[in-house]
């Protein structure tokens, strides 16, 4: 299966070590977007795969609709699960740990 490149612009889940974020996804896309790694990491353009979800956002709130997953352990960990998680009306709990490359995640069901 060939994935199509995301729309713009991309709102990325950024977490801090020890940081949890709740989400009640209401629909899912993966797809490909083209990014400018931070340094010291080569200011070269890559694609990578990315997992769009879109939930219910608060209005006051900024931001977009939807939260942009780039980080290819927690896709792999939330894409077994996240149909059922939609179907279910369920939430994701996502918490980080580390940081950096070495920064790893534990999603649970709500």
């Amino acid at each position: 299966m060939s994935l199509e490149k995301l729309s713009r612009p991309s709102e990325f889940l950024e977490l801090r070590d020890k940081e949890v974020f709740e989400i009640a996804p209401l629909e899912f896309q993966e797809g490909l977007m083209e990014i400018t790694p931070r340094p010291p990491n080569p200011q070269i353009p890559k694609t990578i795969n990315v997992l769009r979800l879109w939930y219910d956002k608060d209005p006051a709130l900024p931001g977009l609709d939807y939260v942009d997953v780039s980080s290819q352990t927690l896709i792999a960990q939330i894409a077994p699960m996240i149909d059922e998680v939609i179907k279910k009306k369920s939430s994701l709990r996502i918490t980080a740990f580390g940081e950096g490359v070495k920064k790893r995640f534990t999603v649970s069901v709500v």
